[in-house]
């Protein structure tokens, strides 16, 4: 049997070999691109807020500040018929006046790599991200990183996903295998030192070529892993048959049925402990509308599966609610994935995609923008998590509405659940042909297992003027404000007001 130090050792080889890879095979897309795009971007800013460390309102230590910030990066595409990649990097650069022990710089990054290895048969694929996270949920998120504010720590996550797909005569097969790794770094004055974690998917899908069939089948099975250096390890497998029956041209009965692992059993076990079913319907009265609704029963009780989606040349609308088991590395994994690294808090997505599904909606893991989160945490819990949105575009005005709820129902009895709400609107106006105001506001409820409830909100404006097809300037307002709270739980309630002017180039 392996000792600690050699499984370690071997993580560190694969996370190594992973990395490696994955620069290898970009590099070789690279040499194969039909097509490349490469712009370099800088943006210079100077700011001030009354509170620059987010303390109390009464606190005798709440200072004002100004803040100055130089952030270069650089955006990189690269497509041909059989590779695509991408590349986007920022360097944040944060100053503070008459301070400079405060001084700090932020790296934010995200790429992903797609290959046609052999074509209809092998594909390669991979992404990775660097961010900054929330670490406790009971203390200020430093928005933007704009304030002097230690309660996050930087986090690095990859994984590299080969596949086997291919078309027989009667049916399509996929065979997929997925690992990742997340390193969370530790930064000066972090709260705790969370701990690293790798994460494993393999998936296998056998079903019907032919998706509008009267009659459609599907088979498939999955099994996860997630395992921290310290403490929690999850293995969860799962495996169904599913069967559809169309009605008409655009609607679909469907029913599935399998077992599961409980993880009330061991969370490491794996296994097919528990069976489960689905019930439900998809419904595609075009190509602009997608409709789907499930109910079952699953090893926590009840589920719900919902997706409804609808594009016009005016309005869209998206709805979706998820449920499922995870730990919060998957969840950062798959961010990456979608595209959606958090900075300083941001949008989570689905765990990785499992073959044969439609891909998830984008959902809230850590709160929404500028907000506060959940708990940084090894735990295994059921994530209960929807979003609404609804976009009105015109021809110089746009309107969105977004709407999230978020709960994790911890496997542990003696953990309690966590909960996050809220909503966004923002209204943006194209005043001239070059000149633009944003405006949004935005609120979120956060509970937490020990009893603390904050209340979050947010006001924003900005105006924005092109002097030049590369430069911009814009001025900026912003008031957060945060309420609520339990003694003893520390994070007091603040307000911090900024206002900042930037100059943008990009190249």
């Amino acid at each position: 049997m392996k000792s600690n130090n050699e499984r370690r050792n071997v993580r560190r080889v694969s996370t190594l070999a992973g990395t490696l890879g994955f620069a290898g095979v970009l590099f070789w897309s690279q040499q194969a691109a039909a097509g490349s795009e490469f712009h370099a971007r800088t943006e210079a800013s100077v700011g001030w807020t009354d509170n620059i460390a987010l303390v109390a309102d009464d606190d005798p230590t709440k200072q004002s500040a100004y803040v100055a910030q130089l952030n270069p990066g650089f955006s990189w595409k690269e497509t041909s018929q059989r590779f695509n990649s991408a590349l986007d990097y920022t360097l944040q650069n944060v100053f503070y006046k008459d301070d400079s022990q405060r001084h700090s710089s932020f790296q934010q990054a995200f790429g992903q790599l797609g290959a046609t290895l052999i074509p209809n048969f092998f594909f390669f694929n991979a992404n990775g991200s660097y961010s900054q996270v929330l670490i406790d949920a009971h203390l200020p998120a430093n928005d933007k990183n704009f304030f002097n504010v230690t309660n996050q720590t930087d986090a690095l996550a990859i994984a590299v996903t080969p596949s086997l797909q291919h078309d027989f005569s009667q049916a399509h097969f996929e065979a997929i295998y997925s690992r990742g790794r997340v390193d969370y770094k530790r930064a000066a004055g972090a709260l705790v030192a969370p701990n690293n974690a790798d994460t494993e998917t393999r998936a296998v899908l056998l079903k019907d070529v032919d998706d509008d069939a009267l009659l459609t089948w599907l088979a498939r099975y999955e099994s996860q892993r997630a395992e921290y250096t310290q403490g929690t390890q999850f293995r969860f497998d799962r495996a169904n048959a599913e069967l559809g029956l169309l009605f008409g041209r655009t609607f679909r009965l469907i029913g599935r049925g399998g077992r599961e692992t409980d993880p009330a059993e061991g969370l490491n076990e794996g296994g097919l402990d528990i069976s489960t079913w689905e019930a439900g319907f998809r419904w595609q009265p075009s190509a602009r509308t997608v409709t789907s609704a499930f109910y079952g029963h699953r090893f926590y009780g009840s589920s719900y599966n919902v997706q409804l989606q609808h594009a016009a040349k005016f309005v869209s609308w998206m709805l979706s609610y998820e449920e499922g088991p995870l730990t919060q590395a998957q969840e950062l994994i798959a961010s990456s994935a979608a595209g959606n690294a958090p900075v300083g808090g941001g949008y989570i997505p689905p765990v990785q995609q499992v073959p044969g599904q439609a891909p998830g909606q984008i959902i809230p893991g850590q709160g929404a923008p500028g907000q506060a989160g959940l708990q940084l945490t090894s735990q295994v819990y059921v994530r209960k998590a929807g979003i609404g949105t609804l976009r009105i575009a015109g021809s110089r005005t746009d309107i969105d509405l977004s709407v999230f709820d978020y709960r994790r129902n911890y496997v542990l009895a003696t953990l309690q659940e966590e909960r996050q709400d809220g909503a966004t609107l923002a209204f943006s106006r194209q005043l001239a042909a070059r000149m633009k105001f944003n405006i949004s506001v935005s609120a979120a409820e956060t509970a937490l297992g020990d009893g603390a409830k904050y209340h979050d909100t947010a006001l924003h404006t900005e105006f924005s003027r092109e002097f030049s097809r590369n430069y911009q300037v814009a001025i900026s307002a912003m008031q957060t404000r945060r309420t609520g709270g339990v003694a003893g739980t520390g994070g007091p309630g603040y307000t911090a007001r900024n206002v900042n002017l930037s100059i943008r180039a990009q190249y």
